[in-house]
């Protein structure tokens, strides 16, 4: 899966927590971004791979 130009190889990010996941990549992907926000986007990358998109509650 292609995200802001990064490629994710699906079975390598499923085999990871999500803690794991964030934690190998926040210090290497989209470094002119804040922390916070390379941690949201990794978080949220996290779970459209694995399946657990997020939904709006109105």
């Amino acid at each position: 899966m292609k995200i802001e130009g990064v490629t994710f190889v699906e079975n390598a990010v499923k085999s990871m927590t999500k803690e794991e996941f964030i934690e190998r990549h926040i210090k290497v992907l989209w470094q002119d971004r804040k922390e916070a926000s390379r941690k949201k986007m990794l978080s949220d990358t996290y779970d459209k791979i694995v399946g657990k998109e997020a939904t709006k509650e109105d």
